[in-house]
């Protein structure tokens, strides 16, 4: 064994032993103003390919390809430019990729529904789905045999209805906003993920919401009640732009976590990009709010875990996220830098090739460093 992989194993299993912490390990970062496009304001990220959406008017879905190699722009797309916030949410699921966007008032919002090359196949309006807004779009999985699959369109208002999009042009309802969720914490919706065994998080504006999935549309509490259950009290009333993604198994060790935007006046918007990022675990009731320095420790490295990973200035503090289960990849879009960043849960000695193609990706060109 070389000194370098020694050092590496080593990091390693110290933050083994740490069972409370979460390590990020950086694989690389993707430079948007370099490619030449849209400055990412929401993210999928899907194997070797990112799907970012642009905020504000003119917003378009921009697909990035080869990102663990040569990160190439294959597609810009979407419909007419955009009035009022723009693409706030993208999700990816087994035939498209849907964008959904937030006009602020500026005009009707969209579910804009793409194919997996970034073509867009059909433009719905909030009318298409009987709202009278959209704040956040995911794909469902259903339970553990596929029963209730398909597409969560949520809305700031309260509604939270389950469609059919295998018809892109004409959505299918499936379930509708009283028999989801129910009964259901929280209100004011802003976000929303769903893990790959259908466990629920939803962002609102009394913190963030979680369901287990115990069948097609049927959540329960930890404690094993109906429906969904508040376990992050932090207030986030009429914050936009908040977000969150479930990171389940993100180390390999089995346990599951939440990470977390938020952009509350006095326990936000510092210069440094983390103390608007927090981390919880996904399976406990957190309902002592859970601020810098006291939610669960994140730990940010640099990708052999021997230095701290240092993110550009936090600017305005838009931060999206999106988690590659299979892959144990998350990617950290920052809309004021025009970054989307990666991490791994697990350090990446020198030369990373052979690590990366262990995990089913591509040689990584721009590591952490």
């Amino acid at each position: 064994m070389n000194r370098t992989a020694a050092m590496a194993t080593l990091v390693t299993a110290a933050f083994a032993a740490q069972a409370s912490a979460v390590d990020f390990f950086h694989l690389g970062t993707i430079d948007y103003a370099a490619l030449g496009a849209q400055a990412p304001g929401s993210v999928a990220i899907e194997g070797n390919t990112l799907y970012t959406g642009g905020l504000f008017g003119g917003g378009v879905l921009t697909t990035v390809t080869d990102i663990f190699g040569t990160p190439t722009v294959s597609n810009t797309a979407g419909s007419a430019a955009l009035a009022g916030n723009g693409f706030v949410s993208i999700d990816t699921g087994p035939e498209y990729v849907v964008a959904a966007t937030n006009n602020a008032g500026g005009g009707l919002d969209n579910v804009e529904i793409f194919d997996k090359s970034g073509n867009l196949v059909s433009a719905l309006t909030e009318a298409d789905f009987g709202f009278s807004r959209v704040d956040g779009v995911a794909y469902d999985p259903g339970d553990a045999a596929g029963g209730g699959a398909g597409w969560v369109v949520l809305t700031r208002g309260g509604s939270r209805t389950l469609f059919d999009l295998s018809n892109p042009a004409a959505p299918a309802l499936l379930d509708n906003s009283a028999s989801l969720w129910n009964p259901d914490a929280g209100s004011g919706y802003r976000d929303i993920d769903i893990a790959d065994n259908g466990d629920l998080y939803v962002i609102n504006d009394e913190g963030l919401s979680r369901g287990t999935r115990v069948g097609p549309h049927n959540f329960q509490t930890l404690g094993g009640g109906a429906g969904t259950q508040q376990i992050w009290d932090k207030e986030l009333t009429f914050q936009s732009a908040v977000n969150t993604a479930a990171l389940y198994d993100f180390n390999g060790d089995g346990n599951n976590y939440l990470i977390l935007s938020q952009r509350f006046s006095g326990f936000s918007g510092g210069p440094v990009a983390t103390d608007n990022m927090f981390v919880i675990d996904a399976d406990v009731d957190n309902s002592v709010p859970k601020y810098a320095g006291v939610a669960n420790p994140a730990d940010f490295m640099t990708g052999d875990g021997s230095a701290q990973f240092v993110f550009a200035a936090a600017g305005n503090t838009i931060y999206d996220f999106s988690y590659d289960e299979a892959n144990k990849v998350l990617a950290i879009a920052d809309n004021q830098n025009g970054l989307v960043y990666l991490f791994g849960g697990t350090a990446v000695p020198a030369p990373a090739s052979a690590s990366l193609i262990a995990l089913g990706l591509l040689g990584l060109a721009r590591r952490g460093s």
